[in-house]
């Protein structure tokens, strides 16, 4: 499954990153908080991540590119303004895998909202 973009709202109360997919199967995803120094999952190489807390998004059976190589997350970093979310990162798109770390500001709860038709998953992080 394709992941097709990434959009991102700063909302009264809450950030918001919607993921749009483009496929027939539907990806698993697993969302966590991690700790510093965040790595590529291919190299291994430390990547540096604004903020003082960062949740990882993790998607298996998923890539971010096509199959002639062309990526489809064009904005593989991203720095924002939002309140809490400071940072968007693609930190992996390799062997059916695809990852991303928000930096934040401070942890906060977050909630997970799967949409079908299209597929998407929202990640809401509390400001």
């Amino acid at each position: 499954m394709l992941v097709q973009k990434a959009e991102i709202a700063c909302c009264e109360g809450y950030d918001r990153i919607v993921f749009a997919f483009e496929g027939f199967h539907h990806p698993t995803w697993k969302v966590r908080y991690v700790h510093a120094p965040i790595q590529q999952c291919a190299s291994g190489n430390n990547i540096a991540v604004t903020g003082n807390a960062f949740l990882q998004i993790s998607m298996d059976t998923a890539q971010a590119h096509t199959d002639a190589g062309q990526p489809t997350i064009t904005e593989r970093d991203r720095h924002l303004n939002c309140r809490n979310l400071k940072q968007l990162v693609l930190t992996c798109d390799f062997e059916a895998k695809v990852g991303f770390v928000l930096g934040l500001a401070s942890k906060k709860p977050y909630r997970l909202i799967e949409l079908q038709n299209p597929t998407r998953l929202v990640v809401d992080v509390k400001n």
